[in-house]
C-alpha cells in the first residue's frame, strides 16, 4: 500500500471516530426529552437540527404516517440548520413508492444516492427535487412493531451517504420512537390524573403511588443514561428494579452470539436460574413470539426453560418481556410473583383497585420499564460496536494503526516506570503484490484475514496485534525479553509458512513472511524510535532474501 493510501485510510478512520464522538454527545438532547417526559416539536426540532448539522445535511425532518389513509405529513423540519414548525397548511402527500414502503415496513433504511439517476420520481421525490435535494436517506420509526413515520435526511450533493450515517440515523430513529411512545403513555396518565382530580378524592393515594413508580423509572433512566459500559448498566438495573417492583423477583437476559444464546446478566430477590445461566433464544416464549408472555396457569408446554418450576415451589405468576429496538430482540426482562413475597402494595390505577403481582395494569407498566431498559442497553451496545469499528481493521479484525500508536505510547510509559522491556515486531508478507496479481484480490484478502486470525491466536493477554497498513503488521509485546521476542517471532514465521491457502479448486499455496525486531529501551527511547528500529530490521530481512527475521542494529 502506498504512503498516500495509508494516509487516506488514517484520515477516514479519524473522520469516523470524530463523527461517532460528536454523535454520542448530541444524542443526550433526545434522551433528556424522554427523561423530562416531553416530546414537543421544539425538542424534536432541536434534536433534528443537531443531527443534520452533524451530517452536514441540507434538510432533515420527522415525517408521520396516517396508517388508515396512507397520508404523510412533516411533524417538524430543519432546513439549512433552521428549525421550522409545521402548521396546518403543511403539504400532505402519499408515499407511492412500493420499494420505499417495503423497506420502511421491514424496519430497514431506504437510501437514494442520486435522485437525478432515477427513471421515474415518486410524489415524495418530486417534492424533494423542488428543494434541490440530490441524495437522501429514510429510516423508519416503529412503536411496538407499528410503522408511525420516518426520519428523513437530505443532501444537495449526490452520493453523500455512507454506512456510518445509516447506523447513526438508525439509532436516532430508535430514540424518536421511544420519545413519541413515552409521551403518548404519559399523556394518557395525565388525562387520567385530570379526571380523578375532578371528583374522585379517594384515588389521590393511588395517583401518588403511580407517580412514585414513574419517578423511580425516571431515576433509573437517568442513571442508565450516565453509564459508560454495559457492566455499569447491569448493576443499575439489578439495584433499581427491586425498588420499582418490590414484591417481584426476576432477572435480565441478553442475547449473544448473533442472537442465538440467552445469557442472564443479573438477577434479583429470590429468582433462581435453573442449572446454568445460558439458554437458547428459543427457550423463552417471548423471544420466539416477539411479544410479552404471561403465565398464571402453569401447564406443560407454555413454560420457558429459564423458569424454575419445582413442585410446591413454583412461582404464582410470571411475565417475560422482550427488549425490542427497531423490531429486533436484544434480550428479555423476566418478572415473577412468588407466594409470600408481597413486600409492598402496588396500586393499579387503570383497574381502579389496589393490586399487587402482575395485574394487567402492572404488565403495561412493566412493558414501559422494558422499553426504557432496551433503549439503554441498545445504546451501549451501539457505542461498543462503533468504538470497535473506530479502532479495528474491518478485514482482519486486528487493531488499526491509530489505536496501536496510542496504546504503544501508554505501554512504553508503563514499562519505563516499572523498569521493564517491551518488544516490537514488524511483519510484512513476502511478494504479496505478486500473489495478488497472480491469484486475485479475493485470495489476497483471504491471506490477510487468515494472518489476522493467526496473529490473534499467538498473542498473550496484554499484547497488541495491529494491521499497520497494506500487508504490514505490528505486534507489541510488553514485559518480554529479547530472547522471548525472537523465539515468538521465529515460531510465528515457521507456523504461518506451514499454512496452505486454497487459491482455487485443489490448488494450494503457502505464503512466507519477514519480520524485524526491536526492543525498548535497548533500540529506542520512544514510540517513533522503536517503530523505526523495527522497520529498519524488517528492511534488512527483506534485503537478505525474505522469509527470515532480523534484529535491528540500531541502539539507543
Amino acid at each position: 500500500m502506498s504512503k498516500l493510501q495509508k494516509e487516506e485510510n488514517s484520515h477516514q478512520e479519524m473522520d469516523n471516530t470524530q463523527l461517532v464522538s460528536k454523535y454520542l454527545k448530541i444524542v443526550g438532547s433526545i434522551d433528556q426529552g424522554i427523561l423530562a417526559a416531553q416530546a414537543s416539536k421544539d425538542t424534536i426540532s432541536d434534536a433534528l437540527a443537531a443531527v443534520a448539522n452533524l451530517f452536514n445535511a441540507n434538510i432533515a425532518s420527522l415525517e408521520l404516517i396516517d396508517i388508515e389513509s396512507g397520508e404523510t405529513i412533516s411533524m417538524c423540519k430543519v432546513v439549512e440548520e433552521k428549525a421550522q414548525t409545521i402548521d396546518e397548511k403543511a403539504e400532505i402527500y402519499t408515499l407511492d413508492n412500493p420499494d420505499q414502503m417495503l423497506n420502511l415496513n421491514r424496519g430497514k433504511a431506504y437510501v437514494i444516492q442520486d435522485i437525478q439517476e432515477l427513471n421515474q420520481l415518486s410524489t415524495y421525490e418530486k417534492i424533494m427535487s423542488r428543494t434541490r435535494i440530490r441524495s437522501y436517506i429514510n429510516f423508519p420509526i416503529k412503536v411496538r412493531k407499528k410503522l408511525i413515520g420516518f426520519v428523513y435526511i437530505g443532501f444537495n450533493e449526490a452520493n453523500s451517504i455512507n454506512d456510518i450515517y445509516v447506523e447513526l440515523l438508525k439509532d436516532t430513529a430508535n430514540r424518536f420512537a421511544v420519545v413519541l411512545n413515552h409521551a403518548h403513555l404519559l399523556h394518557k396518565i395525565k388525562g387520567l390524573q385530570d379526571s380523578l382530580e375532578k371528583g374522585i378524592q379517594d384515588r389521590t393515594e393511588e395517583l401518588e403511588n403511580r407517580a412514585n413508580q414513574f419517578g423511580l423509572l425516571n431515576e433509573m433512566g437517568e442513571l442508565l443514561h450516565s453509564c459508560v459500559n454495559l457492566g455499569e448498566a447491569y448493576l443499575v438495573i439489578q439495584e433499581r428494579i427491586p425498588q420499582i417492583f418490590p414484591d417481584l423477583s426476576g432477572g435480565l437476559g441478553i442475547l449473544e452470539q448473533d442472537a442465538k444464546d440467552l445469557v442472564f446478566k443479573v438477577t434479583w430477590r429470590d429468582y433462581s436460574i435453573p442449572n446454568e445461566n445460558y439458554f437458547s433464544s428459543d427457550d423463552c416464549w417471548s423471544l420466539r413470539r416477539g411479544r410479552p408472555h404471561f403465565i398464571k396457569d402453569f401447564r406443560p408446554g407454555n413454560i420457558c426453560k429459564h423458569i424454575a418450576v419445582v413442585e410446591g415451589h413454583q412461582p404464582e405468576e410470571t411475565l417475560c418481556l422482550p427488549l425490542l429496538t427497531q423490531s429486533k430482540n436484544i434480550g428479555v426482562l423476566y418478572l415473577q410473583k412468588t407466594a409470600g413475597n408481597e413486600a409492598e402494595i402496588y396500586t393499579g390505577i387503570e383497574l381502579g383497585v389496589e393490586d399487587i403481582g402482575l395485574s394487567e395494569a402492572r404488565q403495561r407498566f412493566a412493558q414501559t420499564v422494558a422499553e426504557q431498559i432496551g433503549l439503554a442497553i441498545s445504546n451501549l451496545q451501539l457505542q461498543d460496536t462503533l468504538r470497535g469499528q473506530a479502532i479495528r481493521d474491518p478485514l482482519t479484525n486486528l487493531f488499526n494503526r491509530r489505536y496501536m500508536q496510542a496504546e504503544l505510547s501508554r505501554k512504553l510509559a508503563s514499562v519505563a516506570r516499572s523498569g521493564g522491556e517491551l518488544g516490537v515486531i514488524m511483519i510484512d508478507l513476502d511478494h504479496f503484490k505478486d500473489f495478488n496479481d497472480l491469484h486475485g484480490h479475493a485470495s489476497g484478502d483471504l491471506v490477510l484475514m487468515k494472518l489476522g486470525e493467526f496473529l490473534l491466536s499467538q498473542v498473550r493477554r496484554g499484547d497488541i496485534a495491529c494491521r499497520y497498513g497494506g500487508e504490514e503488521f505490528v505486534l507489541i509485546l510488553p514485559d518480554a525479553t529479547l530472547d522471548v521476542v525472537v523465539d515468538r517471532t521465529e515460531r510465528i514465521r515457521q507456523e504461518f509458512k506451514a499454512i496452505n491457502f486454497e487459491v482455487s479448486t485443489n490448488k494450494f499455496y503457502s505464503v512466507t513472511l519477514s519480520a524485524g525486531i526491536a526492543l525498548f529501551p535497548m533500540h529506542g527511547a520512544n514510540e517513533e524510535e522503536i517503530l523505526k528500529a523495527a522497520d529498519d530490521a524488517l528492511y534488512l530481512a527483506k534485503s537478505k532474501g525474505r522469509d527470515r527475521i532480523e534484529i535491528t542494529t540500531t541502539s539507543e
